[in-house]
């Protein structure tokens, strides 16, 4: 669907970054950052709802270590049985890039918000090579 509009996450075992862009604009935009705890699901389903998202962007490390690797295939098929599009991308740079944006802006985040703004330059990168 067209009108859909575009998630990101950036995962972490004890946190995410979550990135939106709609539909309309495709302009990415952090979104937030929560634990990575037995709420998550529920809040990523609001989410999912709430932004009427129907592609979501699964940064995936270069070299996850088994464990991710098993954690990324679970959030994958919970994000596909949540009625998504799930399409995972390599985030190795993101994280530097994200510490680097906000230290080129002087914006004084404290450091969890460069989880929100890996996932913002992953669905960047991917909105622009992929719609």
């Amino acid at each position: 669907n067209i009108f859909m509009n575009f998630l990101a996450i950036d995962w972490g075992k004890a946190k995410i970054g979550i990135a939106l862009a709609h539909a309309e604009t495709r302009v990415a935009v952090p979104y937030g950052i929560w634990p990575n705890d037995e709420k998550l699901w529920g809040i990523i389903g609001e989410v999912i709802d709430a932004e009427s998202v129907g592609t979501v962007v699964l940064g995936d490390p270069e070299h996850p270590a088994k464990e991710i690797e098993q954690d990324l295939q679970q959030a994958e098929e919970k994000l596909q049985a949540l009625g998504v599009q799930v399409v995972r991308m390599n985030e190795m740079f993101t994280s530097k890039m994200a510490q680097n944006n906000k230290k080129e802006a002087e914006q004084k985040y404290i450091q969890a918000f460069d989880d929100a703004e890996a996932a913002r330059i992953m669905l960047a990168d991917w909105l622009e090579y992929n719609t």
